[in-house]
């Protein structure tokens, strides 16, 4: 209250109104850009300790309670305006701290993503073993990257500038190698759909797997490919044979019913 009240009676020095106007935009800083408030509340500490060493040095005192008899005009403006950007630098730093241990997000990608121009990027897979290889691939390139956890899952940052290099060993790493004996690629969709449907009655599980530029139907069953597709080509030749026979049977009673019919 000695810092507002002196403040306020001073020609010169920063009002309550200033100081209110100071604060909101601190509250703002505090939410859209809390390390800017950061980095500004360090300057302030820097500008209390020069107006302290400035004040002592031409007063001779060093400890005050009321900067009133102390401070000059401009000093108190300044000395007040430090205090409520540096309270303010606490309370974001605090907050910062917060949000890193509740989401354990590495504090520059916290401070990142609050930006338009973030410099980071993070990635996850739901599925481990593309987590693994994707991190093969990043540090096989030489991609500076590092790992978090959030929300149980494990996060892969990198730098912005790299995006392009990952982009390329992120397809790499989703293709993954085929699993030996048990995969296959149409040419044809359709063809291919019907496999998938197929395998899918069966209870056979299966995925979709793109690697060297094709779709590969990989399934994790013990069959091999030979075996697998045999026995999918046979179903396929019986059930193309039964509409085919069924379909001779349907001409055969349209020509019979013809030949019935009296003149």
């Amino acid at each position: 209250m000695d810092t507002l009240t002196t403040a306020g009676s001073r020609s010169g020095q920063p009002t309550l109104v200033y100081i209110g106007a100071l604060a909101i935009l601190s509250t703002a800083l505090l939410f859209v850009a809390p390390a800017a408030l950061i980095v500004l509340a360090l300057l302030a500490l820097a500008a209390v300790v020069f107006v302290w060493i400035k004040a002592g040095l031409r007063t001779g005192r060093w400890f005050w309670l009321r900067p009133a008899p102390v401070l000059t005009d401009s000093e108190a403006a300044a000395w007040t305006s430090s205090l409520v950007i540096l309270g303010f630098g606490v309370v974001a730093a605090f907050y910062v701290g917060v949000l890193v241990g509740r989401s354990g997000v590495p504090l520059p990608l916290l401070l990142g993503a609050g930006s338009s121009s973030a410099s980071t990027r993070a990635s996850t897979f739901s599925d481990p073993g593309t987590q693994e290889r994707f991190k093969r691939e990043l540090e096989a390139g030489k991609v500076p990257h590092s790992t978090y956890s959030r929300d149980g899952k494990e996060w892969v940052s990198w730098d912005a500038k790299d995006d392009a290099v990952v982009e390329e060993l992120r397809a790499k790493a989703q293709a993954g190698p085929l699993t030996s004996g048990r995969n296959v690629a149409f040419g044809d969709s359709t063809q291919e759909e019907e496999f998938v449907n197929w395998l899918t009655k069966r209870g056979v599980p299966h995925k979709r797997v793109n690697s060297h530029g094709k779709t590969f139907v990989v399934w994790e069953e013990d069959e091999t490919s030979e075996k697998l597709m045999d026995a999918f080509y046979r179903e396929q030749q019986a059930r193309l044979q039964a509409q085919s026979d069924e379909e001779c049977r349907r001409q055969a009673e349209k020509k019979d019913n013809k030949a019935r019919k009296p003149c």
